[in-house]
């Protein structure tokens, strides 16, 4: 249902918990990582990461992802 809702926005704004660990009801990178071709928004923003992912932060570098930060603001413009 996730992929459905993100088909055609400009942004996704997703929850990664987990870098690989997989937790009840939470998602983690490797799965939305497999899933990139198919979720349909232009724009993916990460957040509510745990220390896993915060601690493989470097390895998340596909264009369309961003990892959401303290204090950020975004230009949806």
């Amino acid at each position: 249902s996730l992929i459905d809702a993100s088909m055609g926005s400009d942004i996704f704004i997703c929850e990664c918990s987990a870098f690989e660990a997989e937790a009840r009801y939470h998602l983690n990178w490797r799965t939305i990582e497999r899933n990139l071709g198919r979720i349909g928004a232009k724009r993916i923003l990460l957040t509510h990461m745990g220390p896993e992912t915060l601690a493989n932060r470097h390895a998340i570098h596909e264009q369309r992802v961003s990892l959401a930060e303290d204090g950020m603001a975004l230009d949806l413009g």
